[in-house]
C-alpha cells in the first residue's frame, strides 16, 4: 500500500492534474491525511468530540483532485 505521512503536500497522480491546478483549494494548500501502512508507526489517541462527524461530512464539501480509487 502507498504510504503518505500526515500533512505532507498532496501530489498523487500529479501528472494527470488539470494544467491550471495549483495545489491549492480555495487558497488552502492540499495536504495528505496519511494512509496507514503496517510498516509505519503512527500516534494513537482518542479523537476530539465531533472530529469524526466533521471528517465524514468533508467528502461532500471539500473535493479536490478527486480520483475514482
Amino acid at each position: 500500500m502507498t504510504y503518505y505521512a500526515d500533512l505532507t503536500p498532496y501530489a498523487y497522480d500529479r501528472e494527470n492534474w488539470d494544467p491550471e491546478a495549483s495545489g491549492l483549494w480555495c487558497g488552502v494548500p492540499l495536504l495528505n491525511v496519511g494512509w496507514l501502512d503496517r510498516g509505519e508507526t503512527y500516534p494513537r489517541a482518542t479523537a476530539p468530540t465531533g472530529l469524526v462527524d466533521q471528517l465524514n461530512g468533508m467528502p461532500r464539501t471539500h473535493r479536490a483532485q478527486q480520483t475514482r480509487g
